[in-house]
């Protein structure tokens, strides 16, 4: 089947639900099998949740209880997908043939606990603990799956996953799941005479979430009750530990070391079903058959022994490897047999074989070991393929070699992991907790974030023996040269600006911009940002802001076309919106209103009269159609009539031209003005129409305090509300505005608006004709109301007669030209007449042409 992802043959559907399907496939490169978990769903929460399973995994992808993700990525059909590990089959599929043996359901539990003890740890919970959940690795391994899959954790803690994982723990000792409350589970279990895994389970149970213990409390417990049970099995046979660990190998292939310390395996009939273990530390020691302590397991991952796979020989083989066993009596002895505690290192732990045992006579417990199922964990994720075998090759446990010598001591070797991309404090806990040192070693960047690790050596993948040094190579910020933004930049034009910041050091200058500014003349720096004389780092972004010139007075693109009027605003530096209104006394196309609201500038365009206004007019309310028709440059005249019509709306209306009269329904008689000091005026017109004024009258007045347009105050007079409205400061000194480039017409209108009177003065320039060069005074120059302003105004460009030099020696005709204003190049051609050498034969422009002073004339001068 093709699933659409990159790197992978052979897959086959081996599960699927209502939002996600699992496949077994082949990963090409890596030659081995994997599960594939393709995500089916389209509701955008399970995605999220998919997400975060992704992420959990990738923090817990180290932890040898916790399903091993080895990638991620996306199907060509887009849907999200997983690849894992592929694991047998699940604690619910094992149940279903029985209970587990009372130190077998132990063990499998604490190694989900310490794979939830991992998540806690790490600030994740899986929120849907349950024997559907719960994988046995190929070696037999407990692992917990779906973090983030089943229904979301949110609001979950993790003392619910304690509860879950209890009534996983019944099940596993009792074959059936509980029966609700810990006190009616802890009666099965009891009746089962199991009274301490019945504690364990009410204890993990238990109603209030305080009064659980944590994950990591409950693998202890769990460990130690193992043990004990262990050692209680072992006792009523007749065995001791020691004993029953040596029984316990004797099924499983001979494991023999050289000089140079390689384990060496020998073929056998079987495949193992007992305990490998890679590190056993002797604590004492006891005459031969006697009774030991038993097996302490020290506070460890809880993993199974790598499980290896053995071709089957012969009995000879077999026998002969047994006898080899013991004909190497003191390493071998050393190992696995003398009495004493044996403490299981933190490379691998008891697995669930171990303590289960190899039982192969119960034909049909398939929770039992057989020779084709070692440790009775049997079957696979969903049916195999036609003609693939049960079993998985390429499963990589990444658990340590051994080498042993003759001193029967141990060292352990582990890949490394990756931790690239990772923070140094949880790649540093990570390495240290596989048993190696870590050195840092800093390194400026500014392509990672700080302490996030950009190297590591050795790199991943590496085998390398416990105890060794790891080299991290941590990111940290670059330094940080600090400068001042020189405050001399103000004022300057745009080129020497620039100079003065990149003199200074800044290397990041950004994209200039223009403000209007009606105090610094055109093209000249207003500010910067960050602000001018500020400190701040040589690598961040510097923006120039530059002035446009004072903004354009509204009044005076009233009437101008579109295009022109949104020009002027944008060469100030203003943004240009542009709306539509009608209006009756400005032609349609040009602008018929304009406001100013910081650095944005509106534009109404005008789309004439308002057609059919009286009928418009008819029942609307007074106050709003009134403001509608002053906005559009109507003359209106209101009065207020009694009328059986709603109060305020419109009962009559004429119109002639731009004036309106209009007639409402009476309001009661207002007794005084609403409040409407402090709005605009034509807001505060409305306000008293509304409040029962049948008319309004507007005076002017200037105020230091109160913006133009804006009401300073109202008294009625009758049913007239008299309305002062402020024309803002009363100005005494302008800074003349910056006009070079506008139109003589255009110029003259905006200084009149500023009460200043205007004389011209035509100059030639190579500017267009007609259109500003200067003034006199300079822009930028304090004025006072009433000044005279002179404008000089393009001619266009000097122009000149070409004279005529035909026949003059090349000299004398480029002194001429020259005085003339031109400039002179020149090329020969033969000639016949030896009279015409040196002299010239054509110019171009012609003689007698006009022609711009300082343009070329080309002279062809005989050779």
């Amino acid at each position: 089947m093709e699933l659409g992802i990159d790197g992978l043959d052979r897959a086959y559907r081996i599960g699927s639900g209502a939002s996600a399907e699992v496949y077994r496939a082949r990963q090409i490169d890596l030659d081995r099998d994997v599960a594939v978990k393709i995500l089916r769903a389209t509701d955008n929460a399970f995605v999220q949740r998919f997400t975060e399973e992704t992420r959990a995994l990738g923090k817990l992808g180290q932890h040898p209880n916790v399903v091993t993700v080895y990638d991620s990525g996306v199907t060509d059909d887009g849907n999200p997908y997983l690849i894992l590990e592929l694991c047998r089959t699940t604690a619910a599929k094992r149940l279903e043939d029985g209970a587990l043996k009372p130190a077998a359901a132990c063990v499998a539990a604490a190694q989900v606990a310490d794979g939830l003890a991992e998540a806690h740890a790490n600030r994740i919970v899986h929120g849907d603990i349950r024997p559907e959940n719960v994988l046995i690795g190929q070696t037999g391994r407990y692992v917990v799956s779906d973090f983030g899959l089943g229904p979301a954790a949110t609001g979950k803690e993790p003392a619910d996953d304690v509860y879950g994982l209890g009534a996983v723990l019944c099940h596993l000792a009792t074959g059936e799941p509980p029966s609700g409350d810990a006190d009616a589970s802890r009666d099965r279990i009891s009746g089962k005479n199991l009274p301490d895994i019945a504690d364990l389970v009410a204890d993990a149970m238990a109603p209030e979430p305080a009064d659980r213990p944590t994950a990591a409390e409950l693998r202890e417990r769990l460990l130690v009750l193992a043990s004990e049970l262990r050692n209680e099995a072992a006792a009523s046979t007749g065995e001791s530990p020691a004993s029953r660990t040596l029984s316990t190998r004797a099924s499983t292939p001979s494991v023999l070391f050289g000089d140079d310390g390689d384990r060496v395996a020998e073929p056998s009939q079987t495949r193992p079903a007992g305990v490998l273990f890679s590190s056993v530390t002797k604590t004492g020691d006891v005459p031969a058959g006697g009774s030991g302590a038993g097996i302490s397991i020290d506070r460890a991952p809880v993993m199974p022994p790598l499980v290896e796979r053995w071709p089957r020989q012969t009995v000879g083989l077999a026998l002969a490897a047994a006898g080899l066993l013991i004909l190497v009596g003191g390493a071998a002895f050393t190992l696995i047999g003398r009495g004493g505690g044996q403490t299981v290192q933190n490379e691998e732990a008891v697995s669930v074989e171990a303590v289960e045992g190899p039982e192969t006579t119960q034909a049909g417990a398939r929770n039992e070991a057989t020779p084709d199922a070692p440790g009775g964990a049997v079957g696979s994720l969903g049916s195999a393929a036609p003609g693939d075998e049960t079993s998985v090759d390429g499963f990589d446990d990444t658990l340590p070699d051994t080498t042993i010598g003759r001193s029967a001591t141990t060292v352990a070797r582990v890949t490394l992991p990756n931790v690239v991309a990772v923070g140094a404090d949880d790649a540093e806990a990570q390495l240290r907790t596989l048993g190696f040192a870590v050195v840092r070693v800093d390194e400026p960047t500014d392509t990672a974030p700080p302490g996030q690790v950009i190297g590591q050596d050795p790199v991943s993948g590496t085998r390398l023996t416990v105890g060794g040094t790891i080299t991290l190579t941590v990111a940290i910020a670059p330094p940080v040269n600090n400068i001042i933004i020189p405050p001399e930049v103000v004022g300057q034009g745009l080129a020497d600006a620039t100079a003065i910041l990149t003199a200074a050091g800044f290397t990041n200058l950004g994209q200039p911009i223009t403000e209007p500014s009606s105090t610094v003349p055109a093209g000249l720096v207003i500010g910067t940002t960050p602000a001018a004389g500020s400190e701040v780092a040589d690598t961040a972004s510097v923006i120039l802001v530059v002035s446009g010139g004072p903004a354009p007075d509204c009044a005076s693109v009233v009437g101008l076309g579109e295009a022109a009027a949104e020009e002027r605003f944008s060469d100030a530096g203003l943004t240009v919106t542009i709306g539509q209104t009608p209006h009756v006394t400005v032609p349609v196309g040009t602008v018929a209103t304009c406001s100013v609201a910081g650095t944005t500038a509106t534009l109404n365009i005008s789309t004439g009269p308002i057609p059919d206004l009286c009928a418009v007019a008819a029942g609307q309310q007074i106050a709003e159609f009134d403001a509608r028709l002053r906005a559009a440059g109507y003359t209106v005249v209101t009065q207020s009539a009694v009328s059986t019509a709603p109060a305020g709306t419109i009962t009559g209306c004429s119109a002639t031209g731009i004036a309106v009269s209009l007639t409402f329904a009476a309001l009661p008689a207002p007794q005084d003005c609403p409040t409407v000091v402090g709005l605009s005026e034509a807001d505060a017109r409305a306000a008293v129409l509304n409040a029962g004024f049948s008319d309004v009258s507007i005076t002017l007045r200037s105020d230091e305090t109160v913006p133009s347009g804006v009401v300073i105050s109202c008294t009625p007079t009758g049913d007239t509300a008299k309305l002062i409205v402020s024309t803002g400061p009363e100005q005494t000194d302008l800074l003349l505005p910056n006009l070079v480039g506008q139109t003589e017409a255009a110029a003259t209108t905006a200084l009149a608006a500023l009460g200043l009177q205007v004389a011209t003065n035509v100059v030639a320039d190579d500017a267009p004709a007609g259109t500003v060069v200067g003034s006199n005074p300079a822009a930028g120059t304090t004025v006072e109301p009433g000044d005279t302003v002179t404008l000089q105004i393009s001619s266009g460009p000097a122009t000149a007669v070409v004279p005529n030099v035909i026949g003059r020696r090349l000299a004398r005709a480029t002194d001429l030209l020259q005085a003339a204003g031109f400039v002179v190049t020149s090329r020969t051609e033969p000639v016949e007449d030896d009279d015409d050498r040196g002299r010239v034969l054509s110019s171009n422009p012609a003689a007698g042409t006009e022609a711009i002073e300082g343009s070329v004339v080309n002279l062809v001068v005989g050779a």
